[in-house]
Order: C-alpha cells, then structure tokens, then sequence
C-alpha cells in the first residue's frame, strides 16, 4: 500500500486550525525556515515600500519549513482588488472603491463626480427622474457614472447630463445614490455636492483670470544675468542657453 500522502502546508499537531496559505508563502516556507512570513495584499505586490496597513499578516515556518502559525495584521486594509471587486469602470467609481476601503479620501469622490462630462439618471415616461430608496431607507435618485454600470437595469430609459444639470430635477428630501449595482453605492449629501460644484466654479473663474505668460514659446534653460551691474538694483532678465 502506497504511505499516505504529507502535507507541508503546516504542522497537524497545533490543536488550532490555521487558515490556508496562499502558495506562494508554502513555497516560500520551503527555504525561510524558523521565521515570519509577511503576506502582503496583492494590489501591493509588486512595490518595494508597501505600508503596514496592506500587511494581510504573518506565517510562521518551523525549523522544517512548515508553516506552523498565523498572525493576522489588525490594521489591514483590504484593498479592491483584494476583495475581488470589479475594475473600476470610470474616474467616480475608481474613486468610490478607493475611500470604501481606506486607499482614498472621500472628498475624490465628489471631486471625481463634479469633473465628470455626463452621468446618468433613469427616467419616467414624463420625463422626471426615477426615484428609489437606499439600503439605510433614505430617499434617493439612483446616478450611474458610466454606461456599464447601466447594464442591470434592463430596458428602463436614461437621460444623461452633467451633474450640476441633473441637480436641477433632483426632487425635495433626496440624494444621489451612486452605481447601487456596483461594488460600491454611496448616498451624496446634496448640500456637499452643491458646494464642490460652488468651488469648482471659482476655481476655473480664478483660472480664467490669470494672466497669460508673457513669454510662452520660451523654453528653458534659462541663465539669469545682471541687465547692468552686479551692483545694480534692476530686475533680472532670462537669458537662453549658457
């Protein structure tokens, strides 16, 4: 009769069961004997410098390679990718994923939206916006930011638009509700979406006003040198080449 086979995953006599290690830490543990093995989250994979939150945790291998503890990281972001989650289909909803799981801020969502050329709402026969209530009962008017994320909802007609268009029709006592169907679905608090629209304004006005440079075809290096004297007061002018 054939032995039964080993297992060189980890050690049976530990009474705690041990989660399955990914195969690249058992054939890591191979060879680093008697240590900790980090396993780090796969978004970070290939970086030199990965954070402590995209530690997963840490495998124990014994003097014989075995893996023979687990020691999970408390402070572990799990990232997108991760958790499985589709790639992201548009700028918004790369944003989303990223403040979902602690890898962005959530202001980039509003900033991504308020950038965005055109999203979409679904609309009624009359033309005014279909209306749904979130997972948390609030009353919503459900916004997809790209036309895959529009996939689930059958034949259901859309309008697109700019959002600060779409802000116009957005009926009393509700909110946006981003991509209900994706990874991600997050409530936009009008008043906050109304003031980054508000900023985004002033923003390009106060682009608008800038004076154009005075010399836009000059391209450097550029040498300063004295228009008169070092001791001389006046301004400095930009010289080309050495």
């Amino acid at each position: 009769m054939d032995p039964a086979p080993t297992d060189d995953t980890h050690d049976d006599s530990d009474s705690i069961a041990l989660p399955i290690p990914p195969p690249e830490i058992i054939s890591a543990a191979r060879f680093a004997r008697g240590q900790w093995l980090r396993e780090v989250d796969p978004f970070w994979a290939d970086e030199e410098d990965v954070p402590s939150w995209a530690i997963v945790g840490e495998w124990q291998t014994d003097s014989r390679g075995l893996i023979v503890a687990w020691r999970p990281n408390d402070d572990y972001r799990p990232s997108p990718l991760a958790l499985g989650w589709a790639e992201p289909t548009d700028p918004v909803d790369e944003a989303m994923q990223a403040a979902a799981t602690g890898f962005g801020p959530v202001g980039a969502v509003l900033e991504a939206l308020v950038e965005a050329e055109e999203v979409a709402v679904l609309t009624t026969l009359d033309g005014s916006f279909v209306t749904a209530l979130s997972h948390d009962g609030a009353e919503v008017v459900p916004v997809y930011t790209a036309p895959d994320q529009l996939l689930g909802v059958g034949r259901l007609t859309a309008h697109t638009a700019p959002v600060a268009e779409l802000l116009d029709g957005l009926p009393d006592g509700h909110e946006f509700y981003l991509n209900p169907a994706g990874p991600v679905a997050m409530r936009v608090r009008t008043e906050a979406l109304r003031e980054a629209l508000r900023e985004a304004v002033a923003r390009s006005s106060t682009e608008a006003e800038r004076p154009e440079d005075p010399s836009p075809d000059l391209e450097p290096p550029f040498v300063p040198v004295p228009t008169q004297s070092a001791e001389a007061e006046e301004p400095l002018q930009a010289s080309v080449g050495p």
